[in-house]
């Protein structure tokens, strides 16, 4: 389950009933809207390698503008290292290996339609990152680093929120991730479905609804 906290968001109002592009065409988004917003997110998720579920760590960090588009960084790492009988990475055969992965990279959300309780959206994530190469050294019973290959991961994802009041939302997505300028033995690992289950917590909306009640219509 991936926990997303909406930090704060930046004080840039826009002007009344501006309007945005949905799949259900032109939408007004009325009074007490702003136009940029900073969200920290917690982004993790889910993803199969060798038939069994992987954890993945990150976050996101980045802006909002005009409620619809979403850009900035993110930085994930598969909290679980993974492993093959073994390895040829060209010069030497080793077994076993193990793998660990983590990268970072740049993003792009657009939502796709819009209402007060729910939204729809799609990402593309374009990473580049290094997969860790260990083996089993023998002689002396202990894992030794190989080498780190430098990869180029790009995902794409389409996510569903329902707004479950004005300050928490909760959703699930799913997407697929490709592998550039990878060993062609470690695509197996690695391109694979990814699974997304979330929860969104609007922490900066709770603070100004102190002083704001009007915040809370907001959506």
């Amino acid at each position: 389950m991936t926990i997303t906290i909406v930090i704060a968001s930046l004080s840039v109002s826009a002007q009344l009933n501006e309007e945005v592009w949905t799949l259900g065409g032109k939408q007004y988004l009325g009074e007490g809207f702003r136009r940029w917003k900073f969200d920290f997110i917690f982004d993790g998720r889910n993803s199969i390698a060798n038939g069994k579920p992987v954890n993945i760590g990150g976050l996101r960090m980045g802006l909002e503008y005009k409620r619809v588009h979403r850009f900035g960084v993110g930085i994930y790492n598969f909290n679980q290292a993974l492993s093959l009988p073994q390895y040829n990475n060209g010069d030497t055969l080793v077994s076993p290996s193990r793998f660990t992965f983590g990268y970072g990279s740049l993003y792009y959300e657009r939502v796709l339609l819009l209402h007060r309780k729910w939204e729809v959206s799609g990402t593309i994530h374009l990473g580049r990152g290094n997969v860790a190469i260990d083996y089993f050294d023998t002689r002396n019973g202990i894992w030794t680093r190989l080498e780190d290959v430098s990869v180029r991961p790009i995902e794409l994802s389409a996510s569903g929120y329902h707004h479950l009041s004005w300050w928490l939302s909760a959703g699930l997505g799913v997407g697929h991730r490709w592998m550039f300028e990878t060993p062609n033995e470690l695509l197996p690992l690695y391109n694979s479905t990814v699974y997304l289950a979330k929860v969104k917590i609007r922490i900066g909306k709770v603070l100004r609804a102190i002083g704001n009640k009007n915040v809370k219509n907001e959506y």
